[in-house]
């Protein structure tokens, strides 16, 4: 199965970049609740592993916090890979969003 990797550079604890991440997730289950089913969500200190079904595609992976960037490694069906660029791009800013100054 294809993955797609996205990086995002962060200026924060890690402990809290986590943090972050883990109350914009849940806000993101709220708001999309009804595309978004949440299949697996395992948190191990910085470390998410994550599997979701978004409109009828499965994708898993797992988010990494480290020291200076959060990365998302991501398996995806190929054909999810026709929309790799709208992917990468909703990920980075989502990560984005969440760490924004006023989470």
């Amino acid at each position: 199965m294809p993955q797609i990797e996205v990086r995002t550079p962060h200026a924060l604890p890690p402990g809290e970049v986590a943090e972050r991440l883990r109350r914009f997730g849940e806000a993101l289950k709220e708001k999309h609740g009804d595309k978004v089913t949440l299949l697996k969500e395992e948190w191990l200190g910085e470390t998410l592993d994550f599997s979701l079904l978004v409109q009828g595609i499965t994708i898993s992976g797992k988010l990494t916090v480290s020291d200076q960037q959060v990365t998302v490694i991501s398996k995806v069906p190929l054909t999810a890979m026709l929309f790799r660029g709208r992917i990468e791009k909703d990920i980075q800013s989502g990560i984005r969003d969440a760490l924004a100054d006023n989470p």
